[in-house]
């Protein structure tokens, strides 16, 4: 498995090359495609940068199944498909049924009018004013993992940051989501519930013909399981808030209060536990890949950290950071969104052309899955400086002005522009003051580990580190 952060180059660089003749994208052989398959299911990153080396930035394949497939890294492309024309296409049914089955009917997996009457009703929620109201709460929660960092420290033994940030990111968003305390137990079984539920989603994704045998063999019933497990808190902690009529002035005060502006009335039961859930899975999943590898990637460029540390004493003295702080700590988010663009959250995602549509000429038939590769995007060196390179700088005002503005897509794009982006950035600068002020981080591994391409980008077997508390 190959680092995501150093992708084949395509051959194709010198620009948004989309089709590679006259009003058609070039087609990927079958046999190609079929000896290509181990490596689909394995190590999609790769395999998909291998296809735009030989093909260009987008390419026709077909699977045995007859499904045609475009792929694409074509930042153009990409924003045609997620903007400029949404309207054209849908999300496909690993999302909108796969995903669904286990997620519920939320934000990320709903289409049509439901979304856009929930996509309504749900945004005010994450509004500038909001946001500022949760992070109070976001740093009372770093400050309180404190003790446990410490202690890491003093020991000098070896962890896994991966498994940590899971930990760290499920405590703020259980605060912002439910202003309640979790049992560590509990976390621990809802973090495994998730991680286990998502290996389940990626297995029968990718490898359909197994379905049957995980059937036979169980799989479908312990993630049923673990799920069930998942739903019993949600909505035991939505029937408490209900019952006891508090304001807890956080997200799940937000989802209660909500009302449709046509009816007046709010959310159902079920609907609250399905938006809730959505928020617990993504908010604490993308958040904890993220930091996981920006804490790695700080750790080997000492330039960028001691740029980092001066910033904080420039911007913060001594006190610890509120919301109104972020914007003046410019480089910090710099940071983050140079890790955000070699490690994309959604390092892939997929629409399907409902109808027949064009791109530069070329044509997208009705049917046609949209195979969107954004980590591609992200590494494209017709759009980035030394796209291998960790340069935070490329996001100053003076930097890849034309990556940043055409081919950078952490959050997806257009109106499905994740409604947590805000949120996510504001944990992940706040996160990243705490923790890189009070400890050092030193990696275990002599290089970087591969990423593993689930829903989200996470290292290969953890991230081994060991922790140092500063003077």
């Amino acid at each position: 498995m190959v680092d995501p952060v150093l992708p084949v180059t395509p051959k194709q660089s010198s620009g948004d090359k989309a089709a590679a003749g006259a009003g058609a994208f070039r087609q990927v052989p079958i046999w190609r495609t079929l000896k290509g398959a181990p490596k689909a299911v394995s190590d999609p990153v790769t395999w998909f940068n291998e296809l735009i080396a030989d093909y260009g930035d987008s390419c026709m394949l077909r699977v045995p199944n007859g499904q045609r497939i475009l792929l694409t890294a074509s930042p153009g492309l990409i924003r045609h498909v997620l903007q400029g024309n949404h309207r054209q296409y849908s999300k496909t049914w690993l999302q909108t049924r796969h995903l669904a089955a286990t997620l519920g009917k939320g934000l990320l997996t709903s289409e049509g009018e439901y979304w856009l009457r929930q996509r309504r009703l749900i945004q005010p929620g994450f509004h500038r004013e909001k946001l500022a109201a949760l992070a109070a709460g976001m740093q009372d929660e770093l400050e309180r993992s404190g003790q446990d960092y410490d202690a890491l420290a003093a020991s000098g033994a070896p962890f896994d940051l991966l498994g940590s940030m899971m930990r760290l990111t499920f405590r703020v968003v259980s605060r912002s989501l439910f202003s309640t305390d979790m049992d560590p137990a509990e976390l621990d079984r809802v973090e495994h519930a998730v991680t286990e539920v998502q290996r389940h989603l990626v297995a029968t994704a990718r490898r359909p013909w197994t379905k049957p045998w995980r059937h036979v063999n169980g799989a479908y019933r312990r993630a049923a399981r673990l799920k069930a497990d998942v739903d019993q808190l949600l909505f035991r902690t939505i029937d408490e808030r209900m019952q006891s009529g508090s304001n807890g002035q956080d997200l799940l005060d937000m989802l209660l209060e909500a009302r449709y502006e046509d009816t007046g009335t709010g959310m159902s039961r079920l609907q609250l536990r399905d938006e809730s859930l959505i928020l617990y899975a993504a908010g604490h999943e993308t958040s904890a890949n993220a930091m996981t590898w920006m804490l790695e990637q700080v750790a080997r460029h000492p330039s960028v950290e001691a740029a980092l540390l001066k910033e904080f004493d420039r911007v913060l003295g001594t006190r610890s950071p509120t919301f109104s702080d972020l914007p003046a700590l410019a480089y910090t988010r710099q940071v983050v969104q140079e890790t955000l663009r070699h490690y994309p959250p959604a390092w892939a995602t997929d629409r399907l052309c409902v109808t027949a549509d064009t791109y530069q000429g070329a044509a997208i038939p009705a049917g046609m899955v949209v195979l969107l590769f954004l980590h591609g995007a992200h590494h494209h060196p017709g759009y980035w400086t030394e796209p291998g390179a960790f340069r935070p700088e490329r996001f100053a005002e003076s930097g890849d002005v034309r990556g940043v503005r055409e081919a950078y897509f952490p959050f997806g794009g257009g109106p499905r522009l994740c409604i947590g982006n805000n949120f996510a950035m504001m944990e992940m600068q706040l996160a990243l003051v705490f923790l890189l002020r009070r400890y050092r981080f030193r990696p275990l591994l002599s290089a970087t580990p591969p990423a593993e391409p689930l829903i989200t980008l996470r290292p290969l077997g953890g991230m081994p580190m060991r922790l140092e508390r500063r003077g």
